[in-house]
């Protein structure tokens, strides 16, 4: 546990770990108000983390409370940029191959500042270099496997281009290469094979909630937008390429969400999911106009804020509350058990 630490540096900066590029693992840390200002890649606990040694990695149960976080780009409450790999090689020998990163339980209630992107839990995640394959004789595939789990925010994102109450950005991009170690497939952005092989995406993005203050450019209460190449997109990957996002049981009730110029969306711009939650007492402004919103894929569906503090609500979403998640009927929001 580390108390009002104030860390001032450039890129990759954090509370704990500024660059954490060779860890699999994260957990169980809490850092309690603190001062961080950085350029890009900053984070109320790290500033960027990714695997070099190992093809999976998880950010979990940790908690980065009040405090005050400001950076550039990829600034996060708990993670500035999660970067999926950094150069993995697999010689295509054993079946297909993966990267995956796990973001589950963690609980982030600092104020955030950003130029560019900025989440309340992680600023960007990013997969990358998902299979290297140096024997092309074999089919095998490669697979970026995100699941951002549990996860709460209840701070405020004061400015930002691109933000979000969970994560701002998620990049689908892979690559595959050829036995040369060129470039054969370029996440989705070019849609072709390669001797039958795919880059692969699937994204898990379920039972986060998402209170505190919304402010940005493009402001989205749980997921901003997924990163598929070089393109931004709100539907699904070109044809002939295999993505499957699955985005359910998030609450949002934000007590405010603020969007310049893109439209805010109380959920996220993904045209995918079911099962959302939103608090019919959040004000939702764009441009400086409040405005009211319909219930769909990307603002969820209306609840009142009484209904929002009863167990019963999230029992029937799913929630676990015998293991993971607890409540005080009638007052508060769940909270996770293992940081109360």
């Amino acid at each position: 546990t580390l108390v009002a630490p104030v860390v001032t540096g450039g890129n990759n900066t954090g509370a704990l770990i500024g660059n954490a590029a060779k860890s699999d693992k994260v957990e169980k840390a809490c850092v309690i108000n603190p001062t961080i200002t950085g350029a890009s890649n900053v984070g109320g606990l790290v500033g960027r983390s990714g695997v070099v040694t190992s093809p999976a990695m998880s950010i979990t149960n940790n908690v980065v409370a009040s405090g005050y976080i400001t950076g550039t780009s990829n600034v996060g409450g708990i993670v500035g940029l999660v970067n999926g790999t950094t150069g993995l090689y697999y010689d295509g020998k054993y079946g297909d191959r993966y990267i995956s990163y796990t973001l589950s339980f963690n609980y982030a209630s600092p104020t955030i500042n950003a130029t560019q992107t900025a989440g309340g839990i992680v600023g960007y995640a990013r997969g990358c270099y998902v299979q290297e394959i140096r024997y092309t004789s074999n089919k095998y595939d490669g697979y970026i496997k995100p699941t951002i789990w549990g996860n709460q925010f209840e701070g405020s994102i004061e400015t930002g281009a691109s933000v979000s109450g969970i994560v701002a950005v998620v990049d689908g991009t892979g690559y595959i290469l050829d036995s040369y170690g060129r470039s054969i497939s370029y996440g989705y952005s070019n849609p072709e094979y390669y001797n039958n092989q795919q880059s692969r995406v699937f994204v898990n993005m379920a039972y986060n909630l998402v209170g505190g203050e919304i402010v940005g450019d493009n402001a989205r209460g749980v997921w901003n937008t997924f990163k598929a190449g070089d393109k931004y997109t709100k539907a699904a990957a070109p044809t002939g390429y295999m993505q499957k996002i699955t985005l359910s049981n998030n609450v949002f009730y934000a007590t405010t969400l603020s969007s310049t110029s893109g439209e805010p969306y109380r959920i996220s711009l993904i045209e995918k999911g079911d099962n959302f939650a939103a608090a019919t007492g959040s004000t939702i402004i764009y441009n400086g106009e409040e405005i009211d919103v319909e219930d769909n894929y990307y603002n969820g569906t209306s609840v009142g804020l009484r209904q929002l503090k009863r167990k019963n609500t999230y029992v029937g979403m799913g929630f676990d509350f015998d293991t993971q998640w607890a409540i005080v009927e009638g007052k508060t929001f769940p909270y996770n058990i293992n940081q109360s």
